[in-house]
């Protein structure tokens, strides 16, 4: 599949018709670059393409009416400035897709238009220049999801933010699983195994012998129902807070924007300081992660050294003990073998003396006193109690921590505080200089205002950030509801008595589940393989050897060319987006399916070793047709010319503050070639209204 062509009409930044011609000039130059500053349009184009195709399921969840209406109307162009105001946009998307050998052409158009009261929208889907026939009107939208699935499309289409959801993805793994569950297409059947139990659930509560006997499953039953309203309520809400974040960053974008071109030499000096600020992000990020594993692990047996010391001297005395236990009772065999072998004819058998019983008997116990005498005066040492009774490998572990924890778990906490202090330190100078009204009256709007947007996006997010916290455990806690009512069906042994109804349900539950295990252990034998691949492939060189990802909690290990054991958790920030980059272009390769990858500022948290090793192997080489919308901070001049021998367009789209829109020419910062780039004024419509 190849995008051919996107054209916008009064869409977003973008006043009347612009043409953006997407396709490849060649194999070997997949890449079409989009630059822009922020608040220029790039993530305008970005969601374009998904809006386009998906409509009110673009954002990943189905927006309700009101709010889908409410964001259409947002994407019209406005300005103040203009005497008539556009009340209509539409967006085109033209792609080659290939069935069974035949490449056909497909160009998909939504329209809609403001009536004052509401937004009326419309679908067109073309095949090869003719308006799709074969297929009924309203069953176009589900036809295009069934061709470029949207569970798919979110491995091919991302940007920073789900880049950093992967690098970040630690302890129980949501983003991979969900991106794993879309490629093989599990997430439908995970839902069908958990509405199966919720059927049997009701099967066995509207049973005649279903009535209050069983309190404990009217509770679990309850608890789930209460659950299911507060997930309900947290997921609309959550929607709500990323649609008000999502039109709070692009007033900050404008606000950059309209700062920059006012504000000359401080706008300058502001850039730098934000890119510092978001460099000590990282790497405070990155130390407070380290401080929280070593608090999760042996720092805080580092505040009492002193059991430590005797824990492992009572460790070492305990193996002691052991050892000598076991060769005495290794040697009181042997010696009661010898005892036997003395008592016996054979042992003195060829000897000139004639020893008795008695004599025999007397040569033994002396023998036996020797050796006992001999014993005790080597031990010599106080009795010992077993306290812990620890095996060999466990106990040499446990006192490898503590020396850890005698030598090393101080000096690493001491030097990562020292460092977290210090860039707590930078970052809060920056702080201040950043929040610093400048003396030109002129720019003291602009910085109250943008300091105004940041503070109530600071707060969404931060509400937000616990919201989707409650939505985890929340999903957690019915999913273990869930569990605890089928197991409480089991343990009332009422299938003795089910309905056929109940019967096919739960031996449906086990066909499920032996089909969702099978598929899994395909398709992530697939992707260890893949990853291994696109982590050699990034890094340039042979690191990795091995992946193993646990098909139950979707735990990541990688290991290195040593076969030695590399937990994710211990990769730097750096290593960590290279990592959620290679699971990404390992999961659209496991996919099967040959998509173009559309990409959005995807080098922000990237230092410059990374990006380099990102611009050299991967742009080039992970599709067939690589989008990439970056700032002049991202792909800069230097990674331009890197990356020209394999670029077939750019495009540089600039915001306009004195006329309020977005113009975009062909080229990029430091080049321009001839315009591929159709506008037209005003726009134009390809149908009646």
């Amino acid at each position: 599949m190849i995008f051919t062509k996107l054209t916008l009409e009064n869409y977003g930044l973008f006043s009347g018709e612009h043409t953006f011609n997407l396709a490849p000039e060649s194999s070997d130059k997949p890449i079409i670059l989009f630059g822009g500053k922020n608040g220029a349009g790039k993530t305008t184009l970005f969601d374009a393409v998904r809006l386009c195709l998906y409509g009110k399921s673009f954002q990943g969840t189905v927006l309700s009416d009101v709010k889908y209406e409410k964001l259409l109307e947002s994407r019209i162009h406005r300005f103040p400035g203009l005497i008539i105001q556009p009340d209509k946009t539409s967006i085109l998307l033209e792609f080659k897709y290939t069935q069974l050998g035949k490449v056909e052409t497909y160009s998909v158009t939504r329209f809609w238009r403001s009536t004052g009261s509401r937004i009326a929208e419309s679908l067109e889907i073309y095949k090869n220049g003719q308006l799709l026939s074969d297929i009924e009107t309203g069953q176009w939208q589900e036809f295009v999801k069934e061709l470029i699935p949207p569970g798919v499309t979110r491995l091919f289409f991302f940007d920073g933010e789900q880049i950093q959801d992967l690098a970040e993805d630690e302890k129980n793994n949501i983003h991979l699983k969900d991106s794993f569950d879309s490629l093989a297409g599990l997430g439908i059947v995970e839902r069908l195994n958990l509405d199966l139990k919720y059927v049997v659930s009701r099967i066995y509560r509207q049973s005649p012998d279903a009535g209050s006997e069983n309190q404990t499953i009217n509770s679990l039953y309850a608890q789930h129902e209460e659950s299911k309203k507060q997930l309900d309520q947290v997921e609309s809400d959550i929607v709500q807070m990323e649609n008000k974040v999502q039109y709070l960053t692009g007033q900050i974008q404008k606000q950059e924007q309209l700062l920059a071109q006012e504000g000359g030499g401080y706008a300058s000096k502001r850039q730098e300081l934000k890119a510092r600020k978001d460099v000590l992000d990282t790497e405070m990020q990155e130390i407070e992660g380290r401080i929280r594993e070593l608090m999760t692990g042996l720092l805080p047996f580092a505040t009492a050294p002193e059991y430590c010391i005797c824990l492992r001297d009572q460790i070492h005395d305990e193996e002691h003990a052991v050892e000598q236990n076991a060769s005495r009772k290794s040697l009181e065999k042997k010696m009661m073998t010898l005892q036997s072998k003395i008592m016996s004819d054979k042992f003195w058998a060829g000897t000139e003396t004639e020893i008795t019983s008695d004599g025999r008997l007397k040569v033994s116990n002396r023998l036996a006193k020797s050796i006992e005498e001999f014993l005790s005066e080597q031990e010599r040492i106080p009795e010992i109690k077993i306290i812990h009774n620890l095996s060999g490998p466990d106990r040499q572990t446990l006192l490898g921590w503590i020396n850890d924890v005698l030598s090393d778990v101080h000096g690493q906490i001491k030097a990562l505080s020292q460092s977290l202090e210090k860039c707590t330190v930078e970052r809060q100078e920056i702080e201040k200089h950043l929040l610093r009204s400048p003396p030109d009256d002129v720019l003291h709007p602009f910085i109250q205002e943008l300091n105004r947007l940041h503070a109530e996006k600071g707060a969404i997010e931060q509400k937000h950030q616990h919201e989707s916290k409650t939505k985890s455990a929340l999903r957690f806690k019915i999913t273990e509801l869930v569990n605890r009512l089928y197991k409480e069906y089991d343990r009332d042994d009422l299938q003795k008595d089910m309905s056929v109804k109940e019967q096919l349900a739960r031996k449906t539950q086990e066909l499920l589940g032996e089909y969702l295990l099978k598929i899994r252990e395909q398709k992530l034998k697939a992707l260890e393989e893949n990853l291994v691949l696109a982590l050699n492939h990034l890094s340039h060189k042979k690191i990795f050897e091995k992946v193993k990802v646990d098909p139950k909690d979707f735990s990541v290990l990688l290991y290195d060319i040593n076969g030695d054991e590399i937990p994710k958790e211990q990769l730097s920030a750096g290593e960590k987006q290279i990592y959620a980059i290679a699971m990404l272009w390992a999961l659209a390769k496991t996919s099967g399916r040959p998509l173009p990858f559309i990409i959005d500022t995807p080098l922000g948290r990237l230092d410059s070793d990374h990006r380099t090793n990102l611009v050299a192997n991967f742009f080039p080489f992970a599709s067939h047709q690589v989008i990439v919308f970056s700032t002049n901070t991202e792909i800069d001049e230097k990674y331009f010319y890197e990356l020209e021998p394999h670029i077939s367009r750019a495009y540089l789209i600039d915001y306009d503050r004195k006329h309020g829109k977005t113009n975009a020419i062909s080229g990029y910062f430091w080049k321009f070639k001839k315009n591929e780039v159709t506008v037209r004024k005003g726009g134009r419509r390809r149908r009646h209204d």
